[in-house]
């Protein structure tokens, strides 16, 4: 029988990488690098065009959501209206699959002193960013302007990034949802976890 002390261990083993299982990935990608004649999105802050949605997933997206909203609002400050499913189980996979492979991710990243100690933290969610706050909105070309007067933003709004407008398979999915929500967005925030 082994005593308690011989299942600890060392502190330092809680900051070591542990051992990581990598996400299995299909060996054929469903949604290969769509040529340049499919309809794609593209702003000069895209790294690659954005493929719009196969017509097939718009199509079923028209249905959304399959099931009636739930409104959760027991706690102060908040107000869900939860829907399970939201997307058709016919197309979840494959509008997944799309994302996944059609979007540019990073790494979600930072650093944190504790103790007069920098530690870089890795976490294992993948993101992706796009549209503005209200304030603004995307004029011509890859300008950014003001949503009340239309005048050129100032420079110094965003200063630690390049907004990115919503392509248009974000923008599906925006729209379908405003409808349902009878609410209006203009940010598209994705993360893709590894697992």
């Amino acid at each position: 029988m082994s005593s308690p002390a011989s299942k600890k261990r060392a502190l330092t083993e809680f900051f070591s990488p542990g051992s990581q299982k990598k996400a299995k990935y299909s060996s054929q990608a469903e949604f290969p690098v769509i040529s340049g004649d499919h309809p794609s999105s593209s702003h000069p802050t895209y790294p690659f065009p954005v493929p719009h949605l196969p017509s097939h997933i718009t199509e079923k997206l028209l249905e959304s959501p399959s099931a009636e909203g739930k409104i959760i609002n027991d706690q102060p400050d908040l107000d869900i209206l939860y829907f399970q499913p939201f997307v058709p189980r016919s197309v979840e996979k494959d509008l997944f699959e799309f994302l996944r492979s059609q979007l540019f991710f990073y790494r979600v990243q930072y650093k944190i002193k504790r103790g007069g100690i920098e530690t870089q933290i890795n976490t294992p969610r993948f993101t992706t960013v796009f549209g503005l706050d209200e304030t603004s909105k995307f004029g011509p070309g890859s300008s950014i302007i003001e949503a009340t007067t239309s005048k050129p933003a100032d420079p110094s709004k965003y200063p630690t990034c390049k907004p990115r407008p919503i392509p248009e398979c974000l923008d599906e999915l925006r729209k379908i949802t405003e409808i349902f929500t009878q609410s209006t967005y203009n940010f598209c925030l994705v993360n893709y976890y590894a697992s």
